[in-house]
């Protein structure tokens, strides 16, 4: 029992001293955590302070990053029933409203942060999301003007604009923020394949190519890549070296549908309808529920004089288009209205006219 006790009181003072260095630490932490949520605006969220809601928070983010959104939506939940406040449990939970569409609850909740905390970055750069889902682009504009007039050091407001002018087709504005992330960040590869995109909407596939080659020098022999340089060599008219991309694309990755409708146009353009025919089917045996299948199908069916399946397919993509907010909202025209979004070759483009001055005005 004696020894017990000399022992038991040996290792006192190593636990005081333990305990002591554990508290001065977590003190530390808590007062600089106050401190750059201070002098950031708002931007570093406060830590979590119970190690539980931690837990769950994260079990959340995980389930989030698996695109298994129901179970990040339980976990957020629960996290939130012990730290109903904790406006980092609030954006994360947020944002996978958006994925699920449920935009009022999401917006709701953000406005929730800005209540916590008026001049948080976060919040304002996802209610821009939000905005951007509705198609109220002028409105997400301004909550990243908001976001940067907070802090420009960090790049979210200004990928989140980006996005709202490319899905509002502003090809001019997108580029201009674009090229501000390539200077703040020159090694992010991704960047030079969205301003190659954007090259390809604005008719200058010299320089979409240029982008997309020097990514393919680092990353070769990526599916979507391929698929991308395929579409840039049919806009230049360069069908047999789109043809070569494509059915690399495809060999590498199967199971996409965008694959099959990118080579079924560039099929088309050439002159091969019956190969066409067989990607345009092979694309909806994907699952594909894109209307670029039904265009195919209607423009193949209108080449290979089958005018009542053109009529028939093309009904189908008048259909499709009433729910595409892009299309209803590009042109007056629908066939216009679709060259705007997909680009096509011009070849598609002029049959899509044809049957347009056609089998539309015959039906």
């Amino acid at each position: 029992m004696d020894n017990f006790l000399l022992a038991l009181g040996r290792l006192v003072p190593f636990i005081l001293f333990f305990t002591t260095l554990y508290l001065i630490i977590r003190i530390a932490i808590e007062n600089a955590d106050i401190d750059l949520h201070k002098r950031n605006n708002g931007i570093h969220l406060s830590w979590d302070r119970h190690p539980v809601s931690s837990l769950m928070r994260r079990q959340g983010k995980r389930n989030h990053e698996r695109r298994n959104y129901e179970r990040a939506l339980f976990w957020y939940e629960l996290a939130l029933k012990l730290e109903p406040k904790n406006p980092l449990i609030l954006i994360y939970k947020g944002c996978t409203l958006i994925q699920t569409k449920k935009l009022d609850e999401a917006e709701a909740l953000f406005n929730r942060v800005l209540e916590l905390d008026p001049i948080n970055y976060w919040a304002n750069v996802n209610l821009g999301y939000v905005m951007i889902e509705r198609h109220e682009f002028a409105k997400a504009v301004e909550f990243a003007k908001k976001a940067i007039k907070l802090e420009r050091k960090l790049p979210g407001a200004f990928i989140m604009r980006f996005d709202a002018y490319f899905t509002a087709h502003d090809y001019v504005m997108a580029l201009y923020d674009l090229e501000y992330l390539m200077r703040k960040q020159p090694k992010e590869l991704n960047y030079y394949l969205f301003r190659a995109s954007i090259y390809f909407h604005l008719y200058q596939p010299d320089a979409a190519l240029e982008d997309v080659n020097s990514v393919m020098q680092i990353l070769p022999n990526k599916a979507e890549m391929l698929n991308q340089r395929a579409m840039i060599y049919a806009q230049m008219g360069d069908y047999e070296a789109a043809l070569a991309d494509s059915n690399q694309a495809v060999s590498l990755d199967g199971s996409k549908s965008q694959y099959y409708d990118t080579r079924a146009a560039i099929q088309f353009s050439s002159g091969n309808y019956a190969e066409a025919l067989k990607d345009y089917q092979q694309a909806k045996n994907c699952g594909s529920k894109h209307i670029s299948s039904e265009i195919g199908l209607a423009l193949v069916a209108y080449k290979t004089q089958r005018i009542e399946d053109s009529r028939e397919a093309w009904s189908r993509v008048r259909v499709l288009a009433k729910d595409d907010r892009q299309l209803a909202e590009i042109a007056e025209g629908l066939g216009d209205a679709i060259q705007e979004k997909f680009k096509y070759p011009k070849p598609l483009y002029e049959t899509i006219v044809e049957v347009e001055k056609s089998v539309v005005t015959s039906s």
